[in-house]
């Protein structure tokens, strides 16, 4: 069996129900979000491998190729959408005033898979059953199915845990954990991780913030930020699907002088020896 690899309208909500078999993709010409409702297995993306359960997300970029392994029946939510679609979701996110969620920040640099609560679980899926009946005429509904996209997308993203392998303990929930998630899911986006924005948006002077951050982390916010950078641009070295160019870009480098610069400080080789050595 395999997945659609085109997709016929700018926005699609299906639902996938899979008994214990494998699902292949050739890569697809959009994007996707991928909800587990029920049962286990495997999925592989782009040759990694990612266990999955209910309530566990993915967010599969254009040009993924996707291969679904399940050990019993599983049921999967599933919205997708067009290139041009993303672009629309960016406008309205510019004119929310930080209120929406960009489609690139749903997706976690560092956790390929995301979590979600039982009750955002359950949100979802009122999202998508919306969907699924706007979807009948979307010509009329179109805007109401890009505003239940960014729903969706902020759903998810809200999800993001903190990075793999950060010591949480005594770590105080309400306090520096939203600074983390903040971090994180805005590594791609360097205006959005000044330590004055990131102070003005936790209330917090930038004098406090430094210091009770470095109280909590053993470390500045701005070695933080470098250092969760740095690991996930190497992460993407690593996949090998993207030119440095692209990377920069991503990440928010001026230009690639700059992002090669950069990373030969942290690393301590140049991009280029650096993929070598993964050779």
């Amino acid at each position: 069996m395999e997945f659609s690899s085109s997709l016929q309208q700018p926005v699609a909500a299906l639902e996938l129900n899979l008994d214990s078999t494998s699902v292949k993709s050739i890569k697809r010409d959009f994007y996707e979000l991928l909800v587990c409702l029920e049962g286990n297995g495997i999925l592989i993306k782009n040759d990694e491998e990612l266990s999955f359960a209910a309530s566990d997300s993915f967010f599969i970029n254009k040009g993924d190729s996707v291969e679904l392994k399940t050990f019993n029946n599983a049921t999967f939510m599933c919205c997708r959408f067009s290139e041009d679609t993303k672009f629309i979701l960016k406008d309205l996110v510019s004119k929310s005033k930080g209120k929406a969620v960009a489609p690139i920040r749903a997706k976690s640099v560092l956790n390929p898979k995301i979590s979600c609560s039982e009750k955002d679980v359950k949100l979802l899926m009122q999202l998508h059953k919306t969907l699924l009946v706007l979807q009948s005429d979307f010509f009329l509904n179109a805007n109401l199915m890009y505003y239940q996209l960014l729903c969706f997308l902020t759903i998810m993203e809200r999800n993001i845990p903190l990075q793999p392998g950060q010591p949480t303990k005594g770590i105080p929930e309400l306090s520096i954990q939203p600074i983390i998630k903040h971090i994180h899911k805005n590594l791609r986006t360097p205006e959005l991780l000044s330590l004055s924005y990131i102070a003005k948006t936790f209330n917090l002077s930038t004098n406090s913030l430094g210091i009770f951050f470095k109280k909590e982390m053993n470390i500045s916010v701005k070695q933080y930020i470098l250092q969760s950078r740095m690991a996930a641009i190497s992460k993407r070295i690593e996949q090998k699907k993207q030119s440095f160019s692209e990377i920069a870009f991503e990440f928010g480098f001026t230009d690639e002088s700059h992002f090669y610069k950069s990373f030969k400080k942290h690393f301590g080789v140049s991009p280029s020896n650096f993929k070598k050595n993964l050779m």
